[in-house]
């Protein structure tokens, strides 16, 4: 399961860096017409670029920590599946509890 989690955070990873490379592209050219409002490309490229930097890395921060709950759901249900000696130990407890609920 390891495997997975790590693929799914770097493929995410890798396309928001895509998505992020591509918005820098655009903030480039967008960047070129404040200079005729008397405004410094560079420096207006710079805080450009690290606002997107920093809308990025909060967005990988969500969806890791919105992968790890549905992975670890994902191991359970697994293990639970190749241990069936669990399952029964499960299933008496949920029953225990039903039969001192009534």
């Amino acid at each position: 399961m390891k495997e997975a989690e790590r693929f799914l955070i770097l493929s995410n990873i890798d396309k928001l860096w895509k998505e992020h490379l591509q918005a820098l592209k655009f903030v480039q050219q967008a960047v070129g017409l404040r200079g005729y409002a008397q405004r410094d490309p560079l420096i207006e490229y710079k805080l450009e670029g690290y606002n997107l930097f920093l809308d990025m890395m909060a967005q990988i921060r969500r969806n890791v920590i919105q992968f790890k709950p549905v992975m670890k759901k994902q191991e359970e249900e697994s293990s639970e599946k190749k241990d069936p000696k669990k399952n029964l130990q499960k299933g008496a407890k949920k029953l225990g509890a039903a039969q001192a609920a009534s």
